[in-house]
C-alpha cells in the first residue's frame, strides 16, 4: 500500500530565522528529542520509608505532546531576563502526512493506492482473477462513501493480446483453406490437407500438458505459425496421389496411395528434421533469451513432429479413402463448368506467372556469372540491412494507457 496515511507533525525551520537566533538545525532536533519523551514521574509514599503510609500515589505526567500547539512552545532557549525562544518563533508547525512521496488522487478526489504483484510463476490472468473476486467479496463490507476502483490494471493488455491471437488463429486457419482450396480446386484434397491442423492443434496441447507449458502469447503465436507449416507434408502427399492418378488411368486409388507414399515419404521425414534441427537447439538458450523463446520452439517443434507423423499415415488413409479417381477427358457438365470458371481464369494467371519466372530462370541460367553478381550483391545488401538496423530487446506496444 502506497502513501499510508500516517500522521506526522511537520516542522518547517525557517533557516533567516536559525542565523538569527544563531541556532542550527540540529539543535532545534535535540530540543525537540528531549521536550517530547516519555518518562517516569515517579510516586509518592512508595516503600521503603521511614513512616509507612497507609496509600501510595503513583504521579502521571504529560510526556509525549499531543497537538500542534504542544510542539509550538517547546522552548529552545531561556534567558537571564526571563524571556524565552520558542520552536514556533523560527519554524512553521502544522500537522500532515510522515511521507509525500506519494500523492494520489483519483478524478481530483484523495484515495489509497495498493498495488498488487503476482508471485513468481503465478498466472496473471488468473490472479488479477482473483483479487477481481476478493474485492467484489469485499466491497458488500465497506462503509458509506468508500469504493474501490482499478484504474491501471496491465492485464487488460495481455488479454487483448491473447484475445487478440486467438482470432488471428482462426482467421489465418480460414486463409489456408481457402488458399488450399484455390490452389488444389478440390474439396476433397482440401478436406484432407486441413484434417492434420486439428490433430496437430490437439497434439500440441497435449505436449503441453507433459511440458508444463501454458497458452501465452508465444505458444499462440507458435500455433499460428504452424497452420501454415503442419498442411505442408499433407499437400505434399495429396498432391503426388493426384500426380499418379493422372498419369495413369488404370490405377487403383489405394496403389496410387502407396506408390505416392514411396516417392514422398523420405522427403516428409527429411523436411521435418530439418524444421527440428531450426528450431529445438532454440529452446536450449540460456539466460532470458532462453526463457521466452523456449516456449515457442518447442511448441513449434511439436507441431511438425506431429504434422510429419499425420502425413506418414493419417493423411494417406483419408485419401485412399475419400479421393476419386476421374479418368482423363471425362466431360463435365455445363453447371459445372460454370462453377470452375473462376478457376480457369486463376490457372492461366498462375500459368502466365509462372511462365515468367521460368524465363528469369533460364536467363539466370544462361548468363550464370549475372546470377553470381546477384547473389553477392544481395549477400552484401543484406548485411549492411542487418549492420545499420537497429536493435531492442522487444519492440516498443502501444497499451493504451496514457
Amino acid at each position: 500500500m502506497l502513501g499510508g496515511g500516517e500522521f506526522a507533525m511537520r516542522i518547517w525551520m525557517d533557516p533567516d530565522k536559525l542565523a538569527q537566533y544563531d541556532l542550527t538545525p540540529s539543535e532545534v532536533a535535540s530540543a525537540i528529542r528531549t521536550q517530547n519523551t516519555e518518562i517516569p514521574a515517579g510516586n509518592l509514599a512508595a516503600m521503603p520509608q521511614s513512616d509507612p503510609r497507609a496509600y501510595t500515589y503513583t504521579i502521571t505526567a504529560g510526556g509525549r505532546l499531543n497537538d500542534v500547539d504542544d510542539f509550538r512552545n517547546i522552548y529552545l532557549r531561556t534567558n537571564n531576563d526571563g524571556s524565552s525562544l520558542r520552536l514556533e518563533d523560527v519554524a512553521r508547525v502544522e500537522l500532515g502526512a510522515s511521507s509525500y512521496g506519494v500523492d494520489a488522487r483519483l478524478n481530483g478526489s484523495s484515495m489509497a493506492p495498493i498495488i498488487i504483484n503476482q508471485q513468481p510463476g503465478a498466472n496473471a490472468l488468473e490472479t488479477a482473477q482473483g483479487v477481481r473476486e476478493a474485492m467484489e467479496d469485499l466491497s458488500t463490507r465497506f462503509p458509506p462513501g468508500l469504493e474501490y476502483v482499478a484504474p491501471y490494471d496491465t492485464t487488460l493488455f495481455i488479454d487483448a493480446s491473447v484475445e487478440t491471437v486467438y482470432h488471428t488463429f482462426i482467421e489465418a486457419f480460414l486463409i489456408v483453406i481457402v488458399i488450399l482450396f484455390i490452389f488444389l480446386q478440390n474439396w476433397r484434397f482440401t478436406v484432407i490437407a486441413m484434417s492434420v491442423v486439428p490433430v496437430a492443434v490437439v497434439g500440441t496441447f497435449a505436449g503441453f500438458y507433459l511440458f508444463g507449458f501454458s497458452i501465452n502469447l508465444l505458444t499462440l503465436f507458435a500455433l499460428v505459425l504452424s497452420i501454415g507449416i503442419v498442411v505442408d507434408d499433407a499437400i505434399l502427399v495429396v498432391e503426388n496421389v493426384e500426380r499418379v492418378l493422372s498419369e495413369e488411368d488404370d490405377i487403383s486409388v489405394r496403389d496410387a496411395t502407396i506408390r505416392a507414399m514411396k516417392e514422398v515419404g523420405g522427403p516428409v521425414i527429411a523436411t521435418s528434421l530439418i524444421m527440428a534441427a531450426v528450431f529445438i537447439p532454440v529452446a536450449f538458450l540460456g539466460g532470458f533469451t532462453g526463457q521466452i523463446y523456449q516456449q515457442f520452439a518447442i511448441t513449434v517443434a511439436i507441431s511438425v513432429a506431429i504434422s510429419a507423423l499425420m502425413a506418414l499415415t493419417f493423411t494417406p488413409a483419408l485419401s485412399a479413402i475419400f479421393i476419386k479417381h476421374k479418368i482423363a477427358g471425362t466431360g463435365q457438365s455445363k453447371f459445372k463448368r460454370a462453377l470452375n470458371t473462376p478457376f480457369r481464369l486463376f490457372d492461366r494467371l498462375f500459368a502466365g506467372i509462372t511462365a515468367a519466372y521460368m524465363w528469369v530462370v533460364k536467363g539466370l541460367v544462361r548468363f550464370w556469372l549475372l546470377a553470381l553478381a546477384l547473389t553477392v550483391l544481395t549477400g552484401v545488401g543484406s548485411y549492411w540491412l542487418y549492420a545499420n538496423t537497429p536493435s531492442t530487446l522487444v519492440p516498443e506496444t502501444d497499451q493504451g494507457l496514457f
